[in-house]
């Protein structure tokens, strides 16, 4: 990976991070693989993409995550606050 896009990739989960796990509507759970679950720390090292969801009507941009240590790809899980 090019060091542009790996510095793109990191704001990317920067600048989202808050909203895709703290929204107040529809929060992601955390990504999980191979025994760990990924927090801030293990975003910035992973490849992460925008993954958009319709929920209820609405779009919401949540993180698909790539694991590090065997490949799969992680798609997005959340829950719906009331």
């Amino acid at each position: 990976m090019r060091p542009i896009e790996e510095i793109q990739r990191k704001l990317f989960v920067l600048r989202n991070y808050e909203a895709v796990f703290k929204g107040e509507t529809v929060r992601q759970i955390k990504p999980a693989c191979c025994g760990q679950e990924f927090g801030l720390g293990e975003l910035l090292k992973a490849i992460v993409h925008p993954s958009d969801v319709e929920i209820n009507g609405n779009s919401f941009t949540m993180f698909k995550v790539t694991c590090p240590i065997c490949g799969k790809t992680i798609e997005p899980e959340w829950n719906i606050r009331a």
